[in-house]
Parts: structure tokens; C-alpha cells; sequence
């Protein structure tokens, strides 16, 4: 875990990642596990987590996007510099299931996501990949 915070640490673990080597992302998800939501506010391990979900590994995005949205924090993760970022990646690479939980995580946050740079961006992207969900929009 220290690594991933490391301003250059974390590129040797993107390395790692970058191999798509299963065991070795499973390892790495293993030892991040319990601290996606706090490793998500910041800079570095950020791209770390992203890398993760990029991965094209299922066990790693089912993973994360579980943590996240289990978070006492997720609503800070939707307006963060960094953390918005993960949840992009989640709702562009998660499967269906994973979008699902995603939404229904995302949906009561709906209204206060307009007023960041950081939750339009969110918004935009669920909105992409969920057009259905343009309905629980509050209207102007």
C-alpha cells in the first residue's frame, strides 16, 4: 500500500498492473483491500486503482466498485478531483451488474452532481451509458 502512494512508487505497481498477469492483480487488489475509497482521494494511487479496473479483470472491477459504493465516503468520491476519475472508469468498464449497483449509488446524488466540474463529469458519463437515468434528473 505504500507504494501506490508514492510519487514514484506507484508507477512500478502500474507496471505490474500492465502485465495483465491475473495472479499478480489479484495479489495487488488483495493487498489495497479495505482502502479503495481513501487510496481513491488521492493523486497517485488514484491511477493506481484505475489501472486496477482497467485491467480487464471482472474479480478486480467486482472489487472495487463493492468497496466504493459500500463507503460511508461515496458521495465525497463523486466530487473529488481524483476519485471522480475512478468512478468513471467504473461505469465505463463494469459490467452490467456492476453499472446497476453503480446507479442505484449514484441516482440520490443526482441533484447536487451539476454543481462540480467533477460530478458533471460523472453525470455525463452515466448519463452516456445509462440514458434511462436522464428521467431522475432534477429538471431546471
Amino acid at each position: 500500500p505504500k507504494l501506490v502512494v508514492d510519487p514514484f512508487g506507484n508507477y512500478v505497481v502500474q507496471y505490474i498492473l500492465d502485465l495483465r498477469q491475473p495472479p499478480l492483480t489479484h495479489a495487488i487488489v488483495q493487498a489495497l483491500r479495505g482502502g479503495f475509497a481513501e487510496l481513491s482521494l488521492q493523486k497517485f494511487s488514484s491511477n493506481v486503482i484505475e489501472k486496477c479496473l482497467k485491467s480487464g479483470d471482472p474479480t478486480a472491477v467486482a472489487v472495487v466498485a463493492n468497496e466504493l459504493t459500500a463507503s460511508e465516503a461515496f458521495a465525497t468520491l463523486l466530487h473529488d478531483p481524483f476519485a471522480n476519475y475512478v468512478i468513471q472508469t467504473l461505469l465505463t468498464v463494469g459490467k452490467d451488474d456492476v453499472v446497476a449497483l453503480l446507479v442505484a449509488q449514484i441516482t440520490p446524488h443526482l441533484p447536487t452532481l451539476r454543481s462540480t466540474l467533477y460530478g458533471k463529469r460523472i453525470q455525463a458519463k452515466l448519463l452516456k451509458r445509462c440514458p434511462a437515468t436522464k428521467a431522475a434528473l432534477p429538471q431546471r
